[in-house]
């Protein structure tokens, strides 16, 4: 929850609608509803608009959300909106002949039906949530209240982690608010309208937070001061046990709430850092000794900690992880810290300490930048031993005379083959995320991926690597069409984290080996489309000997480059440095 009033943000949406501004993102909302939900409009433009993205918002009619679901040619599918919100009151559902219950596995088939229905013919992502009590049930452990109980199980199990549906909790947002402030009795049998505005935004505020991490990239690195905001005190002046940490007080309770926070985010694939004005010793006997210590050494992938000016160690930070400014998120109890890195280094995300020790736990709940709904891969959660290992690699470079002979030393291993239907997840993600190496930053869901591992006309590759020091992951996927007498390569992209090791030869070796297999054909196409973010991959099919094609579009604005190969001829060579593991095509 925010708390600018209500009525500041309606006029300051008046006034941006108002306005020609540039938006960067722009995206369409529909609502599908059974009740009076209007009122939602500018407080969800608003909570869009702080995150720069232009909202678009419709209604279906009052009360026609299985009409427009069913009819193919409804509303709903001529707009094909980005985002689908499916808000339903449950005493719309409810067969009014019984009075006292409803069975819990009709209503919850009645909507499974109308979800799938949506997923089957949109690409839409689509946006629920858990019911409430309706106004007539009691207040007391009542068969209706067993039945709902049992119908936002049923949803919690079946969308909980899907693909393209996100499910709210509305009964944990009606704790946040409590329910006087959440209903309004009045307005409903008046107006069919249960919710009060409070409610309204607190769903408009979430509904936000899905469209921003589906729309922006999320950010990566949570970097954090260490006195007074991982703990309470100055360990330099204080000593480790002057400092205020763990639930014997209430400042110290708080700031070890707030390193479970920070381990969660962890364990949801952020990276953590520290930026601090202190001694190295003094920090890590914290984390070493302190009984309440949550976090440890090991749970952060860099630090910078000295009396250096913290701009300048905050570059050092995205140098050491090799990650752009505006994916890092800062937190410092110090006014002036905070200013001077909002004036330095705008790129980073610099987010308010709060004025009441109590509020601290509210900085992380509010912000959405790092919001992830689906679960982690497990490269997510081991991102931060990645980092370390990465570390261990670097220093091996720096004692190696050559590059090939630091290649060599690494002992590196490919296992090159399609991929598993359990690894569509991290497919997708990279697919949305990668950047740098990708030579047509093509974005795809889960659900496309999915279309494209049970056609026989497609086969994703993907390709999970690791050395002496550890194990990469799957760190770089391909997507091959079969177009007739040609295969085409629809996308080719790799983790940064394994650039610089040539396993992008490898990869491309062993896609065109195995599609010419599978598919009997030689003739390979592909294409390079630039971004400003991938110029570096710019001649990669050149270095690769492939054939440019002559440009045949006229048009001036598309830069991209096609290119052909002839796989009878000769294979692209793999490093002889690169102990492939072969996994063969099922013909």
């Amino acid at each position: 929850m925010d708390l600018i009033p209500l009525s500041t943000k309606i006029s300051k949406v008046r006034e941006l609608e108002k306005a020609e501004l540039n938006w960067k993102n722009q995206v369409s909302v529909r609502f599908l509803r059974n009740y009076t939900l209007e009122n939602i409009e500018p407080l969800l433009k608003f909570a869009c608009y702080k995150n720069e993205i232009k909202t678009l918002v419709s209604f279906s009619a009052f009360d026609t959300f299985e009409q427009e679901i069913l009819d193919l040619k409804s509303q709903t599918y001529v707009e094909n909106p980005d985002f689908i919100v499916l808000s339903l009151f449950v005493e719309g559902l409810l067969d009014q002949k019984n009075i006292y219950d409803f069975e819990a596995g009709l209503v919850f088939s009645r909507l499974k039906n109308l979800i799938d229905t949506l997923k089957r013919n949109t690409s839409a992502r689509i946006i629920t949530h858990t019911f409430t009590l309706p106004f007539f049930a009691l207040n007391n452990n009542g068969a209706i209240n067993h039945s709902l109980s049992d119908l936002n199980h049923r949803l919690q199990v079946q969308y909980g982690q899907d693909d393209q549906v996100f499910l709210m909790n509305f009964g944990e947002m009606v704790n946040i608010l409590s329910q006087a402030k959440s209903f309004d009795r009045r307005f409903w049998y008046r107006f069919r309208s249960p919710y009060t505005l409070e409610f309204l935004d607190l769903f408009s505020q979430e509904i936000s937070k899905v469209i921003q991490s589906e729309t922006q990239a999320n950010k990566k690195v949570l970097v954090l001061d260490c006195d007074n905001t991982l703990w309470k005190g100055v360990v330099g002046e204080d000593g480790i046990n002057g400092i205020e940490l763990g639930p014997e007080s209430p400042s110290g309770h708080v700031h070890y709430d707030f390193q479970r926070q920070i381990l969660e985010l962890k364990s949801r694939g952020v990276l953590l850092a520290l930026c601090s004005k202190n001694n190295e010793e003094d920090v890590f006997e914290v984390f070493e000794k302190h009984p309440h210590s949550l976090l440890k050494k090991f749970d952060f992938a860099a630090h910078q900690i000295n009396w250096q000016n913290k701009a300048d160690n905050m570059r050092n930070l995205a140098q050491i992880l090799n990650l752009g400014l505006n994916s890092f998120v800062f937190i410092d109890d110090s006014p002036a810290e905070c200013e001077l890195l909002k004036r330095e280094i705008p790129e980073v995300t610099v987010l308010e300490f709060p004025s009441h020790s109590y509020d601290l736990v509210n900085i992380l709940s509010r912000y959405g930048g790092f919001n992830r709904y689906k679960k982690p891969t497990k490269e997510d959660v081991a991102r931060t031993q990645m980092y370390h290992q990465e570390a261990q690699r670097h220093h091996l470079k720096s004692e190696a005379t050559d590059l090939e002979s630091y290649l060599k030393s690494l002992n590196l291993e490919a296992e090159i083959r399609p991929m598993k239907e359990s690894e569509m997840t991290r497919v997708a993600q990279l697919t949305q995320k990668t950047n740098q190496f990708n030579l047509t930053t093509r974005r795809y869901t889960e659900k496309e991926i999915r279309g494209f591992f049970e056609s026989p006309c497609a086969q994703v590759f993907v390709l999970k690597a690791k050395d002496q020091f550890g194990d990469y992951g799957l760190a770089a996927s391909a997507i091959v069409l079969s177009e007739g007498q040609e295969t085409f390569i629809d996308t080719l992209l790799m983790s940064c984290r394994i650039l610089g090791r040539d396993f992008e030869k490898a990869f491309l070796s062993e896609i065109v080996r195995q599609s010419s297999k599978r598919w009997n054909t030689v003739k390979f196409r592909s294409r390079f489309i630039p971004t400003p973010k991938n110029s570096q991959v710019s001649k990669f099919y050149d270095v690769m000997e492939f054939d440019l094609l002559p440009k045949v579009s006229s048009n001036s604005s598309d830069s991209g480059r096609e290119y052909v190969y002839d796989s009878s001829k000769t294979l692209p060579k793999i490093p002889p440095y690169i102990k492939l593991n072969y996994q063969e095509v099922e013909l």
